[in-house]
C-alpha cells in the first residue's frame, strides 16, 4: 500500500510539474478551470487529513482499550501466582517459590520487550513517511528540472532538493531510535529466557 502511495503520489506530482513548467499561457477560463480543480484537490486533501486523523485516534482508543483488558488479565493472574508462591513457602518448598519468582522476573522482562517493540513499530512507521516525503520531494526538483532548467527552476529545485535531504535524516534518525529500541527488546527476551531456563531446572529437579 505504501509503495503504491509513492508511486502515485510521484507521478501525479511530476505531471503536475510538467504542466506548469510548459504551459506559458493561458486563457481566462483556462486559468480559472485550473483554480477551481486546485481548490476542488485542496479540499479533497484537507478532507483525507482529517479522515486519516480520525482513523489514528480511533486506533488509539481500540489500542488502548485492549491493552488495559490485557493488563486486567495479568492482575488476575499475578494474584494467582502471589497466591501460589504463599503456599509454597507455607509447605516448605522453597525450590518452587524461588521458580515462581524467577518466572514473574522473566515475565516483566518480557511484556517490557513487547514495549520496546510496540515503540519500534510505530517509529518505523515515522521512518517509512520520511523516506516518502523524501522521494516525492526529490522527484519534484528532478521533474522541474528536466522541463524547465532556468535559474528560477534551478533555485526552486534546490530548496526542494533541500527538503528531500531533511527528510532523508529525518528517516535515518527514526531507523536508529526503532534499531536501539529492537536491540532493547532483543536483550530483555534473552535475560527473560535465562530466567525461564532456571525456573525449569528448578520445576524439574527431584
Amino acid at each position: 500500500m505504501h509503495t503504491l502511495r509513492s508511486v502515485a503520489a510521484v507521478l501525479g506530482l511530476a505531471l503536475l510539474l510538467t504542466v506548469a513548467t510548459t504551459s506559458f499561457a493561458l486563457t481566462p477560463d483556462e486559468e480559472a478551470a485550473l483554480r477551481e480543480e486546485a481548490r476542488q484537490l485542496t479540499e479533497q486533501a484537507r478532507n483525507q487529513e482529517a479522515q486519516a486523523d480520525a482513523g489514528r485516534e480511533l486506533a488509539l482508543q481500540i489500542f488502548i482499550a485492549e491493552f488495559k483488558k490485557a493488563d486486567g488479565l495479568d492482575d488476575q493472574a499475578d494474584t494467582k501466582k502471589i497466591a501460589a508462591l504463599q503456599k509454597w513457602l507455607q509447605v516448605g518448598d522453597f525450590k518452587l517459590a524461588k521458580a515462581v519468582r524467577l518466572r514473574e522476573s522473566a515475565r516483566a522482562l518480557l511484556l517490557a520487550a513487547y514495549r520496546f517493540g510496540v515503540l519500534a513499530a510505530l517509529i518505523d512507521e515515522e521512518a517509512i513517511n520520511e523516506r516518502f516525503r523524501a522521494q516525492v520531494h526529490r522527484a519534484a526538483a528532478d521533474a522541474l528540472l528536466a522541463n524547465n532548467p532556468d535559474a528560477d527552476a534551478v533555485a526552486v529545485a534546490g530548496q526542494l532538493d533541500g527538503r528531500a535531504r531533511a527528510h532523508d535524516s529525518d528517516a535515518k534518525g527514526y531507523e536508529s531510535e526503532a534499531d536501539d529500541l529492537r536491540d532493547q527488546a532483543d536483550r530483555a527476551n534473552l535475560r527473560a529466557d535465562k530466567l525461564l531456563d532456571r525456573a525449569v531446572v528448578l520445576e524439574t529437579a527431584p
